[in-house]
């Protein structure tokens, strides 16, 4: 991997989730990223013009995520912040971009719990919609557009320490972090990916993964069932995505592991991790 560029943002900004697609149509993806700066939303996109990254659009108070949606499109979809007790529960929305604005556009309607950030549309046999999604106790679950459960695990998925205060207080413990939840995604052969971090979870304010992987999981019609998961990882995967990461042709799951974390006595230590998807498993490369 080599450094094709680095972007600098204004003093304060916190990045909480990446995404790409190409929305103004000129042929080339953008870099859409949920952002924080201090309790306020401060979503940012970044593009290659004149020959060069840029950071082109910024103070969107949203949070952005490029989702799949039932009728097999990919879109920008964006929300509001809520309340400090619901931070999730307004209305998610499509994105349109004219120039350099991002407007609103019609409403995109999802079962209630999920948020805008874990949840993926699961093909059923009844041609029925039905979402999995990762809930706020990082349980995976299947339920339908009504919200009605289907299925349940009875593992943890998921698990995140991406997390910002939405208030300014002194007293931190009487206002709850946010939490960016782990994405879901689905490969060709029509597998949901689903990212496993194992470790303390119990508070909301302390948070240590030591434990990794990634499984694939398929629909029966009564549950997921898993065909295959990655070795472990010792260390938090912080993120995942699929894309032909080198260059051959062939899609590939990249995975983003932080190893150490940084703090007054060490250095933090993190790798870009990818895998060849073939024969219904994932090996590592080197």
């Amino acid at each position: 991997m080599v450094t094709e560029a680095e972007i600098e943002f204004a003093t304060g900004t916190r990045l909480l989730s990446i995404d790409a697609i190409d929305l103004d149509g000129n042929g080339l993806p953008e870099l859409y990223l949920s952002a924080v700066s201090g309790t306020v939303l401060n979503a940012q996109v970044v593009e290659y013009r004149d020959q060069t990254y840029q950071n082109t659009v910024s103070r969107i108070p949203w949070f952005l995520r490029v989702a799949e949606l039932p009728d097999g499109e990919r879109s920008l979809l964006a929300q509001s912040l809520g309340s400090l007790d619901a931070p999730f529960s307004e209305r998610s929305f499509r994105v349109n971009r004219t120039g350099d604005e991002l407007t609103r556009g019609a409403n995109v309607s999802l079962p209630a719990n999920i948020t805008l950030f874990s949840f993926l549309p699961v093909a059923s046999a009844e041609n029925e919609p039905l979402f999995a999604y990762i809930t706020g106790g990082e349980y995976l679950k299947v339920v339908s557009a009504q919200g009605d459960e289907f299925w349940g695990s009875e593992q943890h998925f998921g698990g995140t320490d991406v997390s910002f205060y939405p208030e300014h207080n002194a007293n931190k413990e009487l206002v709850n972090p946010v939490f960016i939840q782990q994405r879901l995604l689905k490969n060709a052969a029509g597998e949901l990916l689903a990212v496993q971090n194992e470790g303390i979870r119990t508070f909301q304010r302390f948070r240590q993964f030591k434990k990794s992987r990634v499984v694939a999981l398929a629909w029966n019609g009564f549950a997921l069932q898993e065909r295959w998961q990655t070795a472990d990882q010792n260390g938090y995967l912080a993120d995942i995505a699929l894309a032909d990461a080198d260059n051959d042709g062939v899609e590939e799951l990249v995975m983003v592991v932080k190893y150490q974390q940084k703090n007054l006595i060490q250095k933090g230590r993190s790798a870009i991790v990818i895998y060849e998807l073939g024969n219904q498993q994932a090996a590592a490369a080197p």
